[in-house]
């Protein structure tokens, strides 16, 4: 059978799973099909209990997860083939098993070069774009929520990291993270003062490979973690999870369905241009002579030491009566041969699936396609996407890390359901802002990466200039910074001085900054003449007398 059939037949036989329900969502029981084993999955609840204890939240609980090791790799992309693809997409499709697919799409990513620079070049347009926190709303304890998890962020060496690494959700469909916390004081400005809050924080992040994770078919596709060969529930607090945005069930989303199909043609674009080259890519000395001199023992000797010198890069001596050429070239050992034109058209293909766009990563024979603002604006939208999904499950997390600065959180107490909380803490956000828990939850702030088309400082600082002096607007002098990479300057004597600005009164000049806190500068004492030394006389003297 025939590469092109092969590839055929099995994408009919591996797209063939039907739509479900989406995942997470409540399933009313008594109406249709009940599933049996192998769909519905055993749960281990003294596991369940201990992963929503206090004590699980100081410390790492996934990294010893089934049912492989975190170190090991089924790795399937070697030696791939289409009748494998098919197999691993209908364990994701039928059973919900992700160990062979998760390290497929971990090899896709790492050993395509194409897919590798695409991946990165979208979540570095994420996660390196200015981040901040905004509030809710306008109201003072909207703010000062936002600027509570705003120092929890901050707080997070490592938060970058791992939104880029959550962003390997568009790839599989979705991904998680395990937040790690400790026991911690965050001072926010509150009522013209500041308020301090104490409370379980979160700390950093650790990666949950996706092999470690199943969907449970039979509870209306809920991820689940596998504790070696049992299963448990990821609580909302302690994993963050990613998802995007495709149509369909959560675990069938992703561009890597599609691509490990068209790596896979390349790979085997990749094998037989090897081949190709190593036959006839080097051309090779020949040497002519006529039949008779070759029949000469002394003269064929002395015509083989020759061409092999001569191939060696050697001097070499012969008559006019033998010759030495190269040997023919072949044209499709290079970019134009049909090995190279496959290549280039799957990473064509594989830059529209991923990042919705060609011309911003290839470069034609006339020039860079990049110029084109069409496919700048595309790759700009793609991005845009996904900064909103990654916003929203980022929001869903903090939301329920909130909780946590809410409710006291007893080693007893369970917080998976709602209503199973402890009492509010005093020393929580809700007992310091004087809110109530419905309350603090709706203000839940809304994390944002500034992605847009980027355009020159001197134009951006224009934005600035023109909201706050032409509109009035109320820009937060911290995004500047952030924006710009400015240091605010610790160290009064280390500041710099901005130009002379001219000041009311006798038009001294006091530096930008200065004249920005509004440093005042009043005209010098008027100095004493005669007059005013001896005092008034005459008229006015007599008058003051009376």
């Amino acid at each position: 059978m025939s590469l092109r059939s092969r590839i055929s037949s099995a994408l009919q036989a591996g797209l063939g799973g039907a739509l479900g329900a989406f995942g997470d969502l409540p399933v009313v029981r008594g109406i249709g099909r009940t599933f049996t084993t192998p769909y519905a999955l055993p749960k281990d609840q003294p596991a369940q209990r201990a992963v929503e204890g206090r004590d699980a939240l100081y410390g790492r609980v996934a990294y010893n997860l089934g049912p492989v090791q975190n170190n090991i790799s089924t790795h399937p992309l070697r030696g791939l083939t289409p009748e494998r693809i098919s197999s691993i997409l209908d364990q994701v499709y039928v059973a919900g098993w992700m160990v062979d697919w998760a390290c497929l799409v971990e090899d896709l990513v790492r050993f395509d070069s194409q897919i590798h620079t695409l991946h990165q070049s979208g979540t570095e347009a994420v996660t390196g774009a200015p981040f901040a926190i905004e509030p809710a709303d306008p109201s003072p304890e909207a703010r000062a929520i936002a600027d509570f998890q705003q120092g929890i962020v901050d707080s997070i060496s490592d938060f970058p990291r791992a939104m880029g690494r959550l962003l390997l959700g568009n790839a599989m469909g979705y991904s998680l993270e395990e937040a790690v916390y400790e026991d911690k004081e965050i001072e926010i400005p509150y009522g013209g003062s500041s308020v301090s809050v104490r409370a379980p924080i979160p700390s950093g992040f650790a990666p949950v490979h996706n092999k470690h994770t199943r969907w449970d078919i039979g509870q209306g596709s809920q991820l689940l973690l596998d504790v070696g060969g049992q299963f448990i529930r990821p609580p909302s607090w302690k994993f963050l999870r990613y998802e995007a945005s495709d149509p369909g069930e959560i675990r069938n989303r992703g561009w890597a369905p599609a691509a490990a199909w068209l790596s896979l043609i390349k790979q085997n674009g990749w094998a037989r241009w090897g081949v190709l080259l190593d036959i006839w890519g080097l051309r090779a000395p020949v040497g002519k002579a006529t039949e008779t001199l070759w029949q000469d023992l002394v003269r064929r000797s002395e015509m083989l030491s020759a061409l092999r010198d001569f191939g060696k890069g050697l001097p070499s001596l012969f008559t006019d009566d033998f010759t030495i050429e190269a040997s023919a070239g072949i044209s499709d050992g290079d970019a134009r041969g049909m090995h190279a034109a496959i290549i280039g058209a799957i990473n064509l293909e594989l830059s529209k699936l991923i990042i919705g766009s060609t011309l911003t990563t290839e470069v034609s024979g006339t020039g860079s396609y990049n110029a084109s603002e069409t496919h700048a604006s595309t790759k700009e939208a793609r991005v845009r996407g996904w900064e909103r999904n990654l916003s929203a499950c980022t929001r869903e997390w903090l939301r329920a890390a909130l909780k946590l600065a809410i409710y006291d959180f007893q080693p007893d107490d369970s917080l998976a359901t709602e209503g199973s909380f402890g009492a509010v803490r005093p020393d929580g956000i809700c007992g310091r802002l004087g809110i109530s828990p419905e309350r603090a939850l709706q203000l839940c702030g809304i994390p944002t990466w500034r992605v847009m088309r980027e355009s020159t400082p001197e134009s951006r600082m224009g934005l600035f200039k023109t909201a706050v002096n032409d509109l009035g607007l109320d820009v937060d002098r911290d995004q500047i910074y952030r924006e710009f990479g400015l240091i605010r300057s610790r160290n009064p004597e280390k500041k710099t001085p901005g130009k002379p600005v001219p000041v009311p009164a006798d038009a001294a000049t006091v530096s930008t900054t200065d004249a920005v806190r509004g440093v005042e500068n009043p005209k010098d004492p008027e100095p004493q003449t005669e007059m005013k030394k001896r005092g008034p006389r005459g008229r006015f003297a007599k008058r003051n007398a009376k």
